[in-house]
């Protein structure tokens, strides 16, 4: 049985370190889209420290919009400005040459549908990292089997364990790890090694 996840917009290491742990998923469609969550949202690490980067979204149906109904809102101008924070971020990182093309793609040319842009990107992250997931869409929202995985902060840092750190770029000599952000900081300096964190991020005592 698929297990259920939210979908999330560039998601982060909690996230893809949960995904990753199951062969089939099934993303959560039919909520009631909730907002200021990284269903549309998620992190890098930039020069100004970390910093928030959101795709705008619009509800037909208001607050009463299902998930599998929220599109992108094709502001041409809104995803340039996502693309320069992400290139000022990361253009000096090992692996951002690499990957360029395609990062460029998904950025400036995303799908319309939020859930499908979400499923393009996540397919783009596990490929570069040799996982395999099947993944579905849910056909209906039953609150009896709805996954706790739904109401999980994924953008949170706290843990009952210690993050494992890695390199990030450094924008200045006091430069602090952040830990759990976007996976998109984990390919940029990590590229395919990546994959050992998302595994196992948690130093365990």
């Amino acid at each position: 049985m698929a297990e259920i996840f939210p979908i999330s917009y560039w998601g982060s290491l909690l996230y893809f370190s949960e995904l990753v742990k199951h062969r089939q998923v099934a993303l959560e469609c039919y909520e009631t889209f909730p907002k200021q969550t990284h269903r549309n949202r998620f992190h890098i690490v930039s020069p100004q420290g970390l910093l928030p980067v959101t795709i705008p979204v619009f509800k037909p149906n208001g607050s009463k919009t299902l998930t599998k109904d929220i599109s992108i809102l094709q502001d041409k101008s809104g995803f340039k400005k996502n693309w320069k924070s992400v290139t000022s971020a990361y253009a000096s990182s090992p692996f951002f040459d690499h990957y360029e093309l395609e990062l460029k793609e998904l950025f400036l040319s995303p799908n319309e549908n939020l859930v499908q842009h979400c499923l393009d990107i996540n397919s783009f992250l596990l490929n570069a990292w040799g996982f395999e997931i099947e993944f579905r869409e849910t056909t209906n929202f039953d609150w009896k089997t709805q996954s706790s995985l739904l109401h999980v902060d994924f953008l949170s840092t706290e843990n009952q364990y210690v993050w494992k750190n890695y390199t990030q770029v450094r924008f200045h000599e006091t430069s602090a790890f952040f830990p759990n952000t976007s996976a998109l900081d984990l390919l940029c300096n990590l590229g395919p090694m990546a994959r050992k964190i998302v595994v196992d991020p948690f130093i365990r005592g």
